[in-house]
């Protein structure tokens, strides 16, 4: 099937539901179709491709974790079951289970009602159910919120090769089938927005993710950085069996650059054992001190 002739189905047929009340969601042919495709007042970032998850079962989920200075997104890949939904996957993971690193979050409820479709404007509506924005937040964690809607949906969408990842995706939020819903009580839904890409985590290990299991043999690590630095600093530790931490092995490893973020990669070879892998940056305000890490349990057997 062709790109136009696939964009013209999605339009048609890709709705879904996530219902726990009983009750039916609003199917995609109820959305509107005068959504305005004009761009949000937050800049882009970089979608997933549809290789980044092996096989294409693993779907990309987005959490809020923090830094020393500031709370930013983060990316796990999750199971996605054979036939599943992605974007209803997703959506569902990220607002009713728990992410695989405690050191991440989500202020989100499971709605009652979800639906989605997709346009041949590169724009996702997604409809909600109020109870989505039952919990109570601060402004800066509302818009951070929505920032996770959007990163989790136009990734889900990317990886499953539902868009094009070379363009910019929005997503449109309508809450019962309503737009101009006052998010978390904070945030006006009022126009499609892309992703904002002052908003992803300085660093983020992509690979180990956290509870990883390897055998013996050369492990690689992977993962992305923001911040405006030539290389990166890793430290390993050992977890002995009574909890106590022993350093396994340190180094650096180069960032290539593109246009709006880093990428690095090395290889490690642990023997069997439970590990905890940090990478950070050096803080040139405090000796020794890391900043902006992100860490990774894992084991080798």
């Amino acid at each position: 099937m062709g790109w136009t002739a696939l964009l013209l189905a999605l339009s048609a047929v890709l709705a879904f539901t996530a219902c726990t009340n009983g009750q039916s969601s609003t199917q995609a042919s109820n959305l509107p179709t005068n959504v305005s495709a004009e761009a949000g007042s937050l800049g882009s970032a970089p979608l997933e491709t549809a290789a980044a998850a092996q096989g294409n079962l693993q779907v990309p989920v987005y959490w809020i974790g923090r830094t020393k200075t500031k709370a930013a997104l983060y990316r796990e890949f999750l199971p996605l079951e054979s036939g599943a939904d992605p974007i209803q996957t997703a959506v569902q993971l990220m607002t009713s289970s728990k992410p695989l690193d405690p050191d991440y979050s989500s202020p989100w409820s499971k709605p009652s009602k979800f639906a989605a479709s997709l346009s041949d404007k590169n724009v996702i509506t997604v409809d909600l159910s109020a109870d989505a924005f039952s919990k109570s937040i601060d402004n800066t964690t509302a818009q951070l919120a929505i920032q996770e809607l959007v990163y989790t949906v136009t990734g889900a969408a990317a990886n499953a090769g539902l868009v094009d990842s070379n363009q910019v995706v929005q997503v449109s939020i309508l809450v019962d089938g309503h737009t101009d819903f006052m998010a978390f009580d904070q945030v006006k839904l009022d126009r499609p927005i892309s992703r904002d890409a002052t908003v992803q985590a300085p660093i983020w290990v992509i690979s180990p993710q956290q509870g990883a299991v390897f055998n013996s043999g050369v492990i690689t690590v992977t993962g992305l950085a923001s911040v405006n630095l030539s290389k990166l600093n890793w430290l390993i530790q050992r977890i002995e069996p009574g909890g106590g931490r022993q350093s396994y092995q340190s180094g650096s490893t180069a960032l290539q650059k593109t246009t709006k973020q880093g990428n690095f990669s090395f290889s490690i070879s642990p023997p069997p054992g439970n590990y905890e892998l940090v990478v950070f940056h050096a803080d040139s305000s405090a000796s020794a001190s890391q900043a902006d890490p992100d860490s990774k349990a894992f084991s080798v057997r």
